[in-house]
């Protein structure tokens, strides 16, 4: 698969971005920090890739790309408490049937977003390494996965077929600026503590012991609500 100026069709100023997959490099990982564009892009890809195997206009620049069987994508995995599957349980179930499918010889489009989430970090970077590894056995399948696991960059640097790209953020009086755009590389940014500063989280967590004190008493009705809840 080789797309030029890929974009979402749904942004009304996209930022498009090149990707390359092909028999040399069927695996891009990705990585950025939080808001910096990893699943858009991947939504753009998915998106893409499926309208053209509709036989529709697609929204990007050029697009040539083989014939694929399915696209499977962890994008919104959820719980289910109906079956009682935890969310840790449907990602490895989601990670089972890309596996069977591979197993039949299914040519797949796979889009992974942040792999292993719903566990412990020790068990997520195991547990992701495992499942890339076998992965990139598979030549029939093209796979895309997005992680803040960057521990696992350096011990993957070494396996071939594997592409490495990140989005870039840059700090402007303390606030992240993102350009979307798709480079070269691994990034080892860190944003989740700056957002939650930012948006003035710790300071509504302060609490203020005089506040506390001159806070008013719910009386009547409204008591009996705040004693229900």
């Amino acid at each position: 698969m080789k797309g030029e100026a890929i974009r979402h069709p749904f942004l009304t100023e996209p930022v498009s971005n090149d990707v390359m997959l092909g028999p040399k490099s069927h695996f891009l990982f990705l990585t950025g920090p939080n808001m910096a564009g990893k699943t858009t892009f991947m939504k753009a890809l998915g998106v893409t890739v499926y309208l053209a195997h509709i036989g529709m206009a697609v929204p990007a620049g050029r697009l040539e790309i083989g014939n694929l069987d399915a696209l499977a994508s962890s994008l919104h995995v959820e719980d289910n408490l109906e079956r009682g599957h935890s969310f840790y349980f449907s990602e490895v179930r989601r990670v089972k049937d890309v596996a069977e499918a591979l197993q039949a010889g299914r040519r797949l489009l796979v889009l992974f977003d942040e792999l292993f989430k719903g566990t412990n970090v020790k068990d997520a970077i195991d547990g992701s390494r495992l499942v890339i590894e076998g992965l990139l056995q598979w030549e029939t399948g093209l796979f895309v996965l997005s992680s803040h696991l960057v521990e696992l960059t350096e011990p993957l640097s070494r396996v071939d077929r594997i592409t490495f790209s990140y989005f870039e953020s840059t700090l402007r009086d303390g606030r992240p600026q993102f350009s979307y755009r798709l480079r070269p590389g691994v990034s080892h940014q860190r944003l989740g503590m700056l957002i939650l500063e930012n948006e003035g989280v710790p300071a509504l967590l302060r609490r203020s012991t005089s506040a506390h004190e001159e806070a008013p008493h719910l009386h009547g009705e409204d008591a009996g609500l705040s004693e229900r809840r």
